[in-house]
């Protein structure tokens, strides 16, 4: 029968997480208000924003789902001014999802894409090789869509 191609390119180099992450990320602390963390998503049109602790290390993450459910009962009879001291009241540790799976910076970029595809998530934030909690970029689909639409 012949060698069948498995699919693999051994010639091209693997690419590390550090290749396809987005660095300085946005992030906020736990304790910014939900009126902050609304604007700063919708002006840099990003639906994952990491939550940061007190030493500056990874505390949660919140998606713009979470955002949404937060605001759920918000309706036609919700004044603005209604709308803006409730998110003011609120905390980014109020709606942040605290257990975060992260990828490391030196990690292969196919083990990444395999947590995002089965843990259903969107995002990885992204850590140093010591596995510390700080926070050194995030690694999106987006970010898997862009390298397939290069060709890569």
């Amino acid at each position: 029968m012949g060698n069948q191609d498995s699919g693999a390119t051994p010639s091209r180099a693997v690419l590390k997480v550090a290749d396809l992450m987005t660095p300085d990320v946005a992030w906020v602390n736990v304790d910014e208000g939900l009126d902050t963390v609304r604007s700063l998503m919708a002006d840099l049109r990003i639906r994952h924003l990491p939550v940061l602790d007190e030493d500056g290390d990874l505390a949660g993450i919140i998606s713009d789902r979470d955002l949404l459910r937060a605001c759920s009962f918000f309706d036609a009879h919700t004044t603005a001014e209604q709308e803006r001291q409730w998110l003011g009241s609120m905390r980014a540790r109020d709606i942040m999802t605290e257990q975060v799976a992260t990828a490391l910076v030196d990690e292969d970029i196919r083990s990444a894409a395999q947590t995002l595809y089965e843990l259903k998530i969107g995002c990885l934030p992204v850590t140093e090789a010591d596995g510390v909690g700080r926070v050194v970029g995030i690694l999106t689909e987006s970010d898997f869509v862009r390298l397939f639409a290069a060709g890569e």
